[in-house]
Protein backbone atom coordinates (compact mmCIF):
# COMPACT_ATOMS: atom_id res chain seq x y z
CA UNK A 1 0.00 0.00 0.00
CA UNK A 2 0.88 3.54 -0.64
CA UNK A 3 2.03 5.60 2.30
CA UNK A 4 -0.63 7.92 4.19
CA UNK A 5 -1.41 10.99 2.17
CA UNK A 6 -0.94 14.65 3.99
CA UNK A 7 -4.93 15.36 2.65
CA UNK A 8 -5.61 12.36 5.11
CA UNK A 9 -3.79 14.03 8.27
CA UNK A 10 -5.90 16.62 10.39
CA UNK A 11 -4.31 18.04 13.40
CA UNK A 12 -6.32 18.26 16.53
CA UNK A 13 -4.08 19.94 18.86
CA UNK A 14 -0.49 20.25 19.92
CA UNK A 15 1.51 21.39 22.22
CA UNK A 16 5.32 21.00 24.26
CA UNK A 17 6.39 19.34 27.27
CA UNK A 18 9.44 20.37 29.08
CA UNK A 19 11.30 19.24 31.74
CA UNK A 20 11.49 21.31 35.53
CA UNK A 21 13.93 23.90 34.38
CA UNK A 22 11.65 25.05 31.62
CA UNK A 23 13.70 23.57 28.35
CA UNK A 24 11.98 22.26 25.85
CA UNK A 25 12.28 17.96 25.73
CA UNK A 26 9.68 17.16 23.07
CA UNK A 27 6.45 18.02 21.01
CA UNK A 28 3.16 16.22 21.63
CA UNK A 29 0.58 16.14 19.14
CA UNK A 30 -3.17 14.94 18.62
CA UNK A 31 -4.27 14.16 14.50
CA UNK A 32 -7.12 12.29 12.88
CA UNK A 33 -5.54 10.19 10.56
CA UNK A 34 -7.79 8.48 7.59
CA UNK A 35 -6.22 4.95 6.81
CA UNK A 36 -7.37 3.42 3.49
CA UNK A 37 -5.43 -0.06 3.89
CA UNK A 38 -2.69 1.65 5.89
CA UNK A 39 -0.43 0.86 8.65
CA UNK A 40 0.57 -2.54 8.17
CA UNK A 41 3.95 -1.94 6.47
CA UNK A 42 7.31 -0.13 7.48
CA UNK A 43 7.18 3.93 6.17
CA UNK A 44 3.13 3.69 5.48
CA UNK A 45 2.75 6.59 8.06
CA UNK A 46 6.28 8.03 7.88
CA UNK A 47 7.11 10.96 11.14
CA UNK A 48 7.57 13.49 8.77
CA UNK A 49 3.70 13.28 8.17
CA UNK A 50 2.89 14.84 11.24
CA UNK A 51 6.19 17.43 10.88
CA UNK A 52 8.36 14.93 13.46
CA UNK A 53 11.89 13.90 12.23
CA UNK A 54 11.78 11.30 14.77
CA UNK A 55 8.96 9.75 16.98
CA UNK A 56 9.05 8.74 20.38
CA UNK A 57 5.85 7.44 21.17
CA UNK A 58 2.35 6.92 19.89
CA UNK A 59 -1.02 6.03 21.35
CA UNK A 60 -4.30 5.66 19.56
CA UNK A 61 -7.23 7.72 21.17
CA UNK A 62 -9.91 6.61 19.04
CA UNK A 63 -10.43 4.03 15.94
CA UNK A 64 -13.56 4.45 14.12
CA UNK A 65 -14.07 1.45 11.33
CA UNK A 66 -15.52 2.48 7.83
CA UNK A 67 -18.93 3.20 8.74
CA UNK A 68 -17.79 5.64 11.92
CA UNK A 69 -18.27 2.73 14.21
CA UNK A 70 -16.45 2.56 17.43
CA UNK A 71 -13.92 -0.22 17.81
CA UNK A 72 -14.22 -2.45 21.03
CA UNK A 73 -10.36 -1.99 21.26
CA UNK A 74 -8.15 0.45 19.80
CA UNK A 75 -5.91 -0.12 17.37
CA UNK A 76 -1.90 -0.57 18.85
CA UNK A 77 0.41 2.10 17.21
CA UNK A 78 3.99 0.95 17.64
CA UNK A 79 6.79 3.06 16.67
CA UNK A 80 9.54 1.84 13.93
CA UNK A 81 13.00 1.09 15.56
CA UNK A 82 14.36 4.17 13.82
CA UNK A 83 11.61 6.56 14.73
CA UNK A 84 10.62 6.83 11.39
CA UNK A 85 7.04 6.53 11.28
CA UNK A 86 4.58 4.07 13.18
CA UNK A 87 3.22 0.81 12.30
CA UNK A 88 -0.87 -0.18 13.02
CA UNK A 89 -1.34 -3.72 14.80
CA UNK A 90 -5.10 -4.47 15.42
CA UNK A 91 -6.07 -6.61 18.68
CA UNK A 92 -9.47 -7.52 16.96
CA UNK A 93 -8.03 -9.54 14.35
CA UNK A 94 -9.47 -13.31 13.87
CA UNK A 95 -6.71 -15.26 14.70
CA UNK A 96 -4.19 -15.14 18.04
CA UNK A 97 -1.22 -15.70 15.78
CA UNK A 98 -2.19 -12.62 14.03
CA UNK A 99 -3.10 -9.94 17.27
CA UNK A 100 0.50 -8.88 17.54
CA UNK A 101 1.22 -8.61 14.09
CA UNK A 102 1.37 -5.01 12.15
CA UNK A 103 -2.02 -4.95 9.53
CA UNK A 104 -3.60 -3.35 7.19
CA UNK A 105 -6.51 -0.78 8.67
CA UNK A 106 -9.61 1.14 6.82
CA UNK A 107 -10.85 3.75 8.94
CA UNK A 108 -10.18 6.72 11.00
CA UNK A 109 -8.00 6.81 14.16
CA UNK A 110 -7.13 10.25 16.68
CA UNK A 111 -3.73 9.15 17.76
CA UNK A 112 -1.23 11.30 20.55
CA UNK A 113 2.51 11.27 19.79
CA UNK A 114 5.00 12.84 21.04
CA UNK A 115 8.79 13.29 19.02
CA UNK A 116 11.14 15.60 18.31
Amino acid sequence: MAAVASTDVTRVSNYSAGDRFGNRVEDIKIFDVVLSGNGGTADDIPATLFGFVTLNWVQCVRALDNAGTPLLANLVPVVEADGAGFLVCNPETATDADRGHPANYTGTIRVRMGGV
